[in-house]
């Protein structure tokens, strides 16, 4: 069956720090800040074992502001300097995506930063993922640049070892 569209929302959350770290590992991306791992004796890991599961934060959200700062300097100076913080996180579910190399080029610019639990799709050439784009009609169920890709072959969380 095809792919469902991408389902994504926004979400806030209010943590207190009560004198604790945040406990988010970030991945700065040219896109944003994501949360590349969340520390369980942390802030944000307490806050996970009391809230429901669609409110927990989540590996791969994104975080768009912190006690209303949008600039990634400022939002990481206020987890690491606020104790109460209001953090306003936006979730992609994303699309699963299958394709067969084989002996072609897959056709993607791929990067990651050291410990980023993604890869970062920096651009699209000739290959297989460029056919994949030619043959799916629907523009939000095709890879473009800017893209994370979050898993590859079942591997997940770890950038250097999905590429």
């Amino acid at each position: 069956p095809p792919p469902a569209a991408r389902k994504a929302f926004y979400y806030e959350v209010d943590i207190d720090k009560d004198g604790n770290p945040c406990g988010l590992k970030l991945d700065f991306k040219k896109a944003g800040l994501c949360v590349a791992g969340i520390v369980d004796d942390g802030a944000v890991g307490k806050y996970n074992g009391s809230a429901d599961v669609a409110s927990q934060v989540q590996c791969s959200d994104w975080i768009c502001a912190v006690n209303g700062e949008t600039s990634i300097d400022k939002m990481v100076e206020s987890m690491k300097g606020d104790q109460k913080l209001k953090i306003k996180l936006w979730r992609d579910d994303g699309f699963i995506v299958t394709v067969n190399k084989g002996s072609s080029p897959l056709g993607m610019n791929l990067s990651y930063q050291p410990d980023s639990g993604s890869l970062d799709v920096g651009g699209i050439a000739d290959g297989v993922v460029k056919a994949y784009n030619d043959n799916e009609k629907n523009p939000e169920l095709q890879i473009k640049t800017g893209d994370c890709i979050k898993s590859v072959n079942g591997v997940t969380g770890d950038g250097a070892k999905m590429v």
